[in-house]
Order: structure tokens, then sequence, then C-alpha cells
């Protein structure tokens, strides 16, 4: 992959300490740490995008306003997974001159080379130099795992050519998938730490101003019986066990205390019917660019 030639960034906007700080490859070593994020499961994202609309929808609401843009950008996949979203969203928005992707999971990287290479050349973000910049950087439901949202805020600032665009999708609390993991934060007696607001105060931090669409999809899986066992790995439908955990963060293994297993099981018996449990999905889509004057 030829190299490319490091451009004033927006972090060049920052304090002289914090471009200090970021000498030592510091804000690198941030950008790639997800050790908060559950290990990530190629089967598991296949069946969640098999019986789901979101990535589709999500998908059309991003190429919409990158198609906006001239062709040869950069782009970085923060949390790729599998590679499939970026993928779904290159066939609207062509003339891609590179892709580079961040996920822990060693599997998931590899489907990704193997989906994207014929999209651009490829790259995990772990064999860049650190001075590479990029003109997008996408981050799909994946920040609610980063320990320190302000640090991965100047680490994309790190990166980000002076016209880039930084598009982040979060799920919003009116998703039927946002009071499932409400259900389990409670019973850890933990509130959520990530939203809209967070996510905004951080990118105002390092010059980056909000545009927010909203997107409306759906998830439909056929099942007669969607609870949970006392071990949700050993349910009798597994896909939907681990599907759960997945999107819960919880231990697939983790032996469930009974009160936490009845609210789960009374979430997902209230939300099936005709044999088909259903979710109503709403996302924000969020595209922040450089704050002009």
């Amino acid at each position: 992959m030829a190299a490319v030639i490091p451009e004033r960034s927006v972090a060049e906007s920052l304090s002289s300490r914090l471009r200090r700080r970021n000498r030592g490859g510091r804000f690198h070593r941030v950008l790639s740490d997800r050790t908060r994020s559950p290990d990530g499961n190629v089967d598991t994202l296949s069946l969640w995008d098999a019986h789901s609309t979101v990535q589709r929808q999500t998908a059309d609401a991003i190429a919409r306003l990158w198609s906006l843009r001239s062709p040869g950008d950069a782009v970085l996949d923060f949390g790729a997974g599998d590679g499939a979203l970026l993928a779904r969203i290159a066939q609207q928005h062509a003339g891609l001159r590179e892709v580079a992707v961040v996920d822990r999971d060693p599997q998931a990287r590899e489907a990704a080379r193997a989906r994207l290479s014929a999209v651009a050349p490829f790259a995990s973000y772990a064999e860049l130099p650190t001075t590479r910049r990029f003109d997008l950087v996408l981050a799909a439901h994946v920040l609610y795992f980063v320990g320190d949202v302000p640090a991965w805020w100047r680490s994309v600032a790190a990166i980000l050519r002076t016209h880039g665009l930084v598009t982040v999708a979060i799920t919003s609390p009116e998703c039927d998938m946002y009071a499932l993991r409400h259900i389990v934060r409670r019973h850890e007696g933990r509130r959520a730490r990530f939203g809209h607001d967070l996510l905004v105060r951080g990118a105002a931090a390092v010059g980056l101003g909000p545009r927010t669409d909203r997107v409306d999809s759906s998830f439909s899986y056929p099942c007669q019986d969607p609870r949970l066992a006392r071990i949700p790995a050993h349910s009798a439908d597994a896909g939907l066990a681990r599907l759960v955990c997945w999107l819960t963060a919880l231990d697939p293994e983790r032996r469930l205390p009974e009160p936490l297993q009845a609210d789960i099981n009374a979430f997902l018996v209230a939300h099936t019917r005709d044999g088909r449990l259903s979710f109503r999905i709403v996302d924000s889509v969020v595209h922040f660019s450089p704050v002009k004057g």
C-alpha cells in the first residue's frame, strides 16, 4: 500500500500539551484498545444481519451523506466486526482509496479482510504507521465499550484530515434493545454510561460538530420459545441465546441469577407473537465534521 503524506489535521486545533502527548503514539494505542468490549462472534453478527434491517438502513443513511464527498477517501472502520456494514456502504459510495479496520477479534478482522479487500486496499489499523491520516472514520455501535470516550475523540482528531468526517451510530433510548440492556444494567447496579450528550461533548472538545439522522429498523426472529436457560449457551435456541448475550454484553457461559433470568425472559416473551421475536430498533447516526471559525 502506498505511503500517505501526513496532512494538517483537526488535532492541530488542540493545545500544545495535547500534541506533545500524541508524539509517543499514545493515541494510536487508545484507538486500538477495546478492552471493555465482549469478544466478537462472526456467526452471531451474521445471525443478527440475517434477521434485521439495521445494517441495510444504517448503510443507506450513511451512504447518503458520504456520497456527497469526492471519490478517493481513505476510511477507518473502528469496531468493524466482519466488515459487512462498510462493504454495504461501499456499494453506494464508490471510490474509496483505502480501508483500514480496528477490531480486537482476529476472526472478525480476517472476515473483514476477505470482504473489504475487493473494495479498496485493506489493512488492520495496527499494521499502519501512527502518521497515517483518514478522510472518514466510522464507529457503528461500538463506543459503548470504549472505557475513555474523550480519549477516543482525541485519538480520532489526531488521525482525521482537515475536511474529514466522523460517523457514529448509537442506539436510541426508545429502542427495544436499549430497554433490554437497561434490564441487565439495573440488576448489575449500573447506569448507562454512554449516550448522545457524552458523544457530542467529546466531539466538541476537539472541534467537531454534529449532524444527526434518525434510523428506524427492525429485528424479527422465528422462535416459539425465546426464554433463556440459567446458562444461556445451553438454551434450547443456542443461536438466539448467543445473540441476546452479544446484545447485552452478558457472558454466554455465566450462570444467570434467577431474578435477572426472569426479567430477561419476561421481556423476550412480551416481544414474541405468532412464533416470532420482534424488536423495534431506533438508532441515531451522527456525522461529525470540523466546526468552522
